[in-house]
């Protein structure tokens, strides 16, 4: 019964060489909201929107550590608030995979400035939720190379690493 098994933990077994994507903290997002919700709209409404209000501050705290100013993060977290690609992925169910692979490259981008063991856990985040959040990858070079002239290859290991073993499993 698909109401008891939803679609995106049947797929794999409906279809095991055709399901390409392999998003476990995506499917964990949809499946115990259900679990405690049953199919209610309402619940996975107020996920969405949470979940852009987080990515909203988590661009306002990025913009505030790479800018220095706390009026820059006030402004760039008001632009994306209502930029419309990103009030989009909210206000669709399908959109979920974006909201929840931003905020973990958002959270990549801002743990890079202490630690490159946890930028390395928020990829692997990124990348178990939406395969798109590969694009911090050359974020992450870009802005190294930016602040230190050159691009620090060892400290990305861990980094690197991960996309390495995310690009076999998919």
């Amino acid at each position: 019964d698909i109401l008891r098994d939803p679609w995106w933990l049947l797929r794999p077994r409906l279809e095991p060489f055709d399901y390409l994507h392999v998003r476990p903290l995506l499917d964990l997002t949809f499946a115990v909201p259900q679990a405690v919700w049953g199919l209610q709209p309402a619940p996975h409404y107020l996920i969405q929107m949470a979940m852009h209000l987080l990515n909203t501050w988590l661009v306002g705290r990025l913009a505030r550590a790479w800018l220095g100013s706390a009026g820059a993060g006030v402004m760039a977290a008001s632009l994306f608030a209502v930029w419309w690609p990103g009030r989009e992925a909210f206000l669709y169910l399908h959109g979920r995979a974006e909201l929840l692979g931003t905020a973990w490259m958002l959270l990549a981008a801002l743990a890079a400035e202490r630690s490159r063991w946890w930028c390395a856990a928020a990829v692997v985040g990124g990348l178990a939720s939406f395969e798109g959040s590969i694009a911090i990858l050359p974020i992450l070079l870009i802005r190294d190379h930016l602040r230190n002239g050159r691009i620090r290859w060892r400290w990305h290991a861990p980094v690197l690493a991960s996309v390495a073993v995310w690009a076999v499993v998919q």
